[in-house]
């Protein structure tokens, strides 16, 4: 990139940090444009350069945590133990949805609404199948190997990640801070790998 095009993405992810603290200590709804320009220290007029309006700050939010979170689990999941890269997908998964929960459900909201650009729907959507998939891959891996029950790879997939987000889910309707909580972790990784019967020792 030039200098100016570095320069500009620069104060695009300052106008988005800024918007993502408001967003997490107030909500969505609750934050104005204005809000977000006095936070960054910007004019109003100077938001709009880089943004059109507050949601594409949010889109541009959702977009960047998920691209990122892609990018991780790759660079994570170049052993080819299955299991692990699922012990791997599932704190992956968990740290995503903890760190915006809430403006994926503001998002949802949105676009349920038709107030997002068809774009910018696209976008989301093509980043969350590739996630899919990639796992998908990971537990078809782990069937050939003997590892994990014979069922289609990518409904499993689609399983577990709800699973994750159930848990996630939760913390926002008993209005708990969204934090990391290592125990849900665990839970979530023995209800998946051993399920929740008891083995029968008798043999």
């Amino acid at each position: 990139m030039s200098r100016k095009e570095i320069e500009r993405e620069f104060k695009r992810q300052l106008i988005a940090r800024s918007a993502r603290d408001l967003f997490l200590a107030k909500s969505y709804e609750e934050v104005t444009v204005q809000d977000i320009a006095s936070a960054a220290e910007f004019g109003k007029g100077t938001i709009y350069q880089y943004f059109s309006s507050k949601e594409e700050i949010l889109y541009y939010l959702i977009y960047q945590d998920m691209a990122e979170s892609m990018e991780n689990l790759r660079r994570d999941c170049s052993e080819p133990d299955a299991c692990e890269c699922l012990n791997i997908y599932i704190s992956n998964q968990y740290d995503l949805y903890m760190r915006g929960n809430r403006l994926f459900l503001s998002f949802l909201r949105l676009m349920l609404e038709g107030n997002l650009k068809p774009e910018w729907i696209n976008a989301t959507g093509i980043i969350r199948e590739q996630k899919l998939e990639f796992v998908a891959g990971i537990i078809a891996r782990g069937q050939a190997d003997g590892v994990f029950i014979e069922a289609d790879s990518l409904q499993l997939a689609r399983a577990l990640k709800n699973v994750v987000r159930g848990f996630t889910m939760e913390q926002l309707e008993l209005q708990k801070k969204a934090t990391k909580n290592t125990n849900d972790i665990e839970l979530i990784k023995a209800v998946i790998f051993a399920g929740i019967m008891r083995k029968n020792d008798s043999g």
